[in-house]
């Protein structure tokens, strides 16, 4: 599968290729100054990438195990994709295990166990407000 997205939020569309073995992408992004793509390394770490083009970032996820999953917040900074943040949470239910954020130079900012909802940092409400709807509304 080939994809046209601007994955590094710069107003030109890069092009993402994946292979039918794997959950994750090689990009290579425009570069306006080489008038070329270029191959970017970093994005290949981020399992089943997903655009959030509001808030300008990439936001991946795995399954740890059975009933967890890991999803982790990157940035376009420094030519690179950083880490932010990562959160592990229950699979089937809005149980949150474990919040860490990073700064840009990889090191542990912030690290939380065992978080309600309200605990946790503004993206990741944003991101799992329709699970908390439906958890506390039906």
């Amino acid at each position: 599968m080939v994809s046209l997205e601007d994955y590094n939020f710069d107003g030109y569309r890069d092009i993402a290729i994946s292979h039918d073995d794997s959950d994750s992408l090689h990009l290579y992004l425009w570069s306006p100054t080489q008038g070329k793509y270029v191959e970017q390394p970093s994005f290949e770490k981020i399992k089943n990438p997903s655009l959030d083009k509001d808030n300008q970032c990439i936001v991946g996820n795995q399954f740890l195990d059975d009933n967890n999953i890991e999803y982790n917040l990157y940035k376009f900074e420094n030519n690179r994709f950083l880490l932010i943040s990562t959160i592990i949470k229950e699979a089937w239910a809005n149980n949150y295990k474990k919040m860490t954020e990073y700064n840009l130079d990889g090191k542990i900012k912030n690290r939380k166990e065992n978080l309600t909802y309200s605990q946790l940092c503004e993206f990741w409400r944003s991101f799992f407000l329709i699970d908390y709807i439906i958890e506390n509304c039906y």
